[in-house]
């Protein structure tokens, strides 16, 4: 995907949520640079992908262990923009007491 067309589609993604696109575009700016192939890999469990860097231990998928099957699940899963920010911005939304 072009930078264009990823804030295209984070704008859209916040606005199905009922959530301000410069919210959630800052977020990603911040924690990807708009890479929706970003990668951390810090010291366990600071380990994240995606362009809202969501990390393995506390993703909604998985088994949130370290293990290298889990990881990749959670790479793949976070890589691909719509399911990284469909469940990112719900996230958001609960931590912001919204849902």
């Amino acid at each position: 995907m072009t930078r264009d067309e990823i804030i295209a589609l984070i704008v859209s993604k916040a606005r199905q949520y009922g959530e301000q696109p410069a919210d959630i575009l800052g977020g990603a700016i911040a924690e990807s640079a708009l890479d929706p192939n970003a990668a951390r890999y810090g010291n366990w469990p600071d380990v994240s992908f995606g362009l809202l860097q969501q990390t393995v231990a506390f993703a909604d998928e998985g088994d949130h262990t370290g293990s290298a099957e889990n990881i990749d699940l959670i790479r793949r899963l976070y890589c691909d923009p719509v399911h990284a920010l469909d469940v990112g911005i719900k996230k958001f939304a609960y931590w912001r007491g919204k849902s």
